[in-house]
């Protein structure tokens, strides 16, 4: 059946301009990233050729498709296979995948408003749009949830006008014929229902395998599903409300209203609950497809997935738990510009010398030579912003930590840190200095709330005042990201250093390489030298 189809495409080229044909052939003759590349300017081109309908347009999106595919099935198992990788080759991954993923969307947004806006729009050319449209929504999740980022602002608002117009012309049952026919394929109302139930996953922050492992499971299960107007907390489980910016969030303590839809995955979670009983089986796990050496990485993400999934299995600790007694050191750096230079620094010292550099090597001859950082993760140099504490009690919301009051003066309520413990997986803790008491010998009792444990640095431009004056060039800056984390935080949200956050004003944001524009409100929390305010999403 494949080749029938490369038949058809054979066929259709004829009907395309030779300048679109050049950078139609040329994909696949190239180093997989420059292909990509290449791909995504040919695409952003044709859209603004004004002299292109939109079924050769169309013609050309199939083509694209077609012959791109190898290609990202390669670099998302490169990029599975490797955890931790170098910083600059990670980004160029990331950068060149989710561009080229996020022009194809523009390109079928433009396509379906076009069809959408005619007087007679037809099921059989709109229906295949809103598919395509939904499906490359779900690619750009899955490669800004490697890093813990959700879709970019305005885009759920985007999915849920597919959704409202697919409803109202009965289109969510509607399939897509792929050129892929040895596998079943979703529904319209499968995709949406994918791509809000791989969004309710951002609060656990997945590992990569753990993201890969969610993907290949509602991809493989979760072909149709039942999408209902009519709230039954009995027989729905997750809802999401289309007139929000935002994705899926379970049944608990809600307001519904009028522009809710509800459905369940009771079948998703009923494969897992098998999987589990089998006691991660090889044989249950060669049907998610998963490498021998990422089991212990599929089977913890297969757990954490249960348990947000499950009807019965479900819980989220909202009260503050009582601490329990640790004892354990932390190397501590303050201040805002410090902790984004630690994080920073955390991002790109995570090979064990191993520098991958686009010599002219093709990215599968880079990544022949990578191997990740083994032995002292928690090794840090000291300087003169690097302090020694003994963390003496923890909790999910916070640390309590002893601290030489002479060596710490410029310890204050609403200090930002950045915390490494040595029992710890490497991973540096966000805080904010809460309370401080003296102790005898000179020693202090400092409480710390946790702000994040998976913050990541990010670039931040406000493009509003080059906007308005042409003369003016704006700088970027160091901030973090926050990402949505269970029992820490509700929202995703941005820590900015406060000398450069100017509230209700247009940023240009750079997070691995992906750059989105966002308009930032007022900040929720301001102290010190820093403010936090939400991530529009």
């Amino acid at each position: 059946m494949k080749n029938i189809f490369q038949e058809i495409i054979a066929n259709v080229f004829s009907d395309i301009p030779s300048k679109h044909t050049v950078w139609l052939d040329s994909i696949g003759d190239q180093d997989d990233l420059l292909a990509l590349h290449a791909a995504t300017y040919g695409l952003e081109k044709a859209l603004s050729d004004a002299s292109l309908s939109p079924q050769t347009l169309s013609k050309i999106l199939d083509i694209t498709e077609e012959k791109s595919a190898p290609i990202l099935l390669r670099l998302n198992e490169q990029f599975i296979k490797f955890e931790y990788m170098d910083d600059s080759l990670e980004n160029n991954i990331l950068a060149v995948v989710y561009a080229f993923h996020k022009q194809l969307y523009n390109n079928y947004i433009y396509l379906f408003d076009y069809h959408a806006n005619q007087p007679e729009m037809t099921d059989s050319v709109i229906a295949p749009l809103m598919h395509n449209a939904v499906k490359q929504t779900f690619e750009m999740l899955k490669w800004r949830s490697f890093v813990n980022f959700g879709l970019a602002p305005k885009m759920w608002l985007q999915l849920h006008r597919i959704y409202s117009l697919a409803a109202n012309y009965d289109l969510l049952e509607s399939t897509l014929i792929e050129p892929d026919f040895d596998h079943p394929t979703p529904t319209l109302a499968g995709r949406l229902v994918q791509t809000f139930m791989l969004d309710n996953l951002q609060q656990v922050n997945l590992s990569r395998i753990g993201v890969a492992v969610a993907c290949k499971l509602l991809q493989s299960q979760l072909l149709h599903v039942d999408i209902s107007q009519e709230l039954n907390p009995l027989k729905y489980l997750f809802f999401v409300d289309i007139e929000k910016d935002a994705g899926a969030k379970r049944m608990r303590h809600f307001t519904p209203t009028n522009t809710c839809i509800f459905w369940h995955i009771d079948n998703v979670e009923t494969y897992i609950a098998n999987i589990i009983e089998r006691k991660f089986s090889a044989n249950s796990l060669a049907l998610l497809d998963i490498e021998p050496h990422h089991t212990k990485d599929a089977v913890e993400a297969l757990n954490i997935i249960h348990r947000e999934w499950s009807r019965k299995e479900y819980l989220r600790q909202r009260r503050k738990e009582a601490r329990h007694k640790l004892t354990t050191t932390a190397n501590v750096v303050y201040g805002i510009h410090e902790v984004c230079k630690r994080i920073y620094a955390h991002e790109n010292g995570r090979l064990n010398g191993a520098s991958l550099s686009a010599d002219g090597k093709t990215l599968d001859e880079r990544l022949k030579g990578h191997t990740t950082q083994i032995g002292e993760p928690n090794a840090i140099k000291g300087g003169q912003n690097h302090h020694h504490w003994v963390i003496t009690d923890e909790s999910n919301q916070g640390l309590g930590a002893v601290a030489n009051r002479e060596l710490n003066a410029w310890i204050s309520v609403g200090q930002i840190l950045g915390l490494v413990l040595a029992n710890g997986k490497s991973e540096v803790i966000i805080g904010v200095v809460k309370s401080t008491r003296p102790k005898t010998n000179q020693q202090m009792q400092v409480g710390i709330e946790l702000i994040s444990r998976h913050a990541k640095w990010v670039q931040l431009k406000p493009t509003g005042m080059v906007q308005a004056d042409s003369t003016l060039s704006a700088h970027n800056f160091a901030a973090l990201y926050l990402p949505l984390e269970a029992g820490v935080t509700s929202n995703s949200a941005l820590l900015i250093p406060k000398i450069e956050f100017i509230p209700n004003s247009p940023y240009e944001i750079s997070i691995s390489g992906m750059i989105e524009q966002i308009t930032l409100g007022e900040p929720i929390d301001s102290k010190d030298d820093w403010v936090k305010v939400i991530y529009p999403r």
